[in-house]
Order: C-alpha cells, then sequence, then structure tokens
C-alpha cells in the first residue's frame, strides 16, 4: 500500500559533528515538514506513535543523510490499538513483508516481546498461523495484554514463555516452521 494522502509525518533532524551550527537541524526540520504539508499534503507532527510515515535526517561533516521508508503499510492499526508498545507498525509490517507469508505457512518469532511484529503479520496474512516465544515472563504477559486488546482479529496467535538459547528451547519439530 502507499501513503495516505493526508497521513501524519513525523521529521526527525539529529547533528553530528562541527560543520553544521546549532539551530541548523531545527530549521531543516521545520522546512521539510513545512514543504512536504505544501507538496503532499502530509501533516506534520512532533509524536511519533501518531505518525503514519517518519523522516530522519542526519546532518554531518560529511554531508546530509535522509532516511526514509519505502514500504509503507496502508490501514494498519495495530500499535493504535495496544497499550503495551513494541516496534512501529510500519516497521513490523515491513518486518513480515520480507518473508512472503503464505496461507499454509507457520511463522515464529523467537523473541516477541510485546508481540507487535506477529500482531501486525496476523492482521495482513490472517490466514498463516504465528507463535510468539520469550525467555521474559513479563514480554509474554505485554504480548498476552495486546492479544486481548485487539480480541477476534489475532485469533491465530499463540504466545508462549520459552528460552530458544537453550539446546531444545523452540518448542517445536525441525522444519516446522517457515519463517
Amino acid at each position: 500500500g502507499g501513503v495516505p494522502k493526508e497521513a501524519k509525518v513525523n521529521v526527525r533532524c539529529r547533528r553530528s559533528g562541527k560543520r553544521f551550527g546549532s539551530g541548523v537541524g531545527q530549521e531543516v526540520k521545520r522546512k521539510l515538514a513545512t514543504s512536504l504539508q505544501q507538496h503532499l499534503a502530509w501533516i506534520p507532527t512532533t509524536q511519533r506513535a501518531e505518525a503514519d510515515i517518519e523522516i530522519n535526517v542526519v546532518l554531518y561533516d560529511g554531508g546530509i543523510l535522509v532516511e526514509a521508508p519505502l514500504l509503507v503499510a496502508a490501514s494498519s492499526c495495530v500499535n493504535g490499538r495496544i497499550s503495551e508498545r513494541g516496534l512501529k507498525n510500519v516497521e513490523c509490517w515491513a518486518l513480515s513483508k520480507t518473508l512472503d507469508i503464505k496461507e499454509e505457512h507457520l511463522i515464529l518469532d523467537p523473541m516477541c516481546g510485546a508481540g507487535s511484529t506477529l500482531f501486525e503479520a496476523a492482521r495482513f496474512w490472517p490466514n498463516a498461523k504465528y507463535v510468539g516465544l520469550d525467555v521474559d515472563p513479563r514480554q509474554i504477559e505485554r504480548a498476552r495484554t495486546n492479544a486481548r486488546q485487539l480480541g477476534a482479529s489475532v485469533p491465530n496467535v499463540q504466545l508462549q514463555p520459552a528460552d530458544v538459547s537453550m539446546l531444545r528451547g523452540i518448542p517445536m519439530k525441525d522444519g516446522e516452521c517457515n519463517g
């Protein structure tokens, strides 16, 4: 999917080195946000959690680096509906997209944390099955809290504590998982 017409954009700018003065970063950030609003109708926001897209600018002695996502997930709302935040939804979607998930696949996240990546994948590829593991029971509880908040939209996600660093720590047979 593409970026929504009136997407919210968060522009971040930092500087490193001595080439650029102290006020330059804020001026670049302001001008870039204004330009994106004028030319693309993107709405600037200072809140990363609200942003549909994030642009990072790094000013350093060797030049200027601009980072912008090439993949954007349309109509994703997992992070807007959960209280235990993890990665941003576009990052989760992009990670999941690289797996080329199919209907019959079983996807394993061995360090699932709050489960954001699994939940994002489960919403976009609902016919696959997902297993989230984490050695920290607090992380599994965070993921379960999120699963309860998402309710019926993620019925195909299983969560359980497991230490994947241990021999036979993954509770699956060899070859059982696809990604």
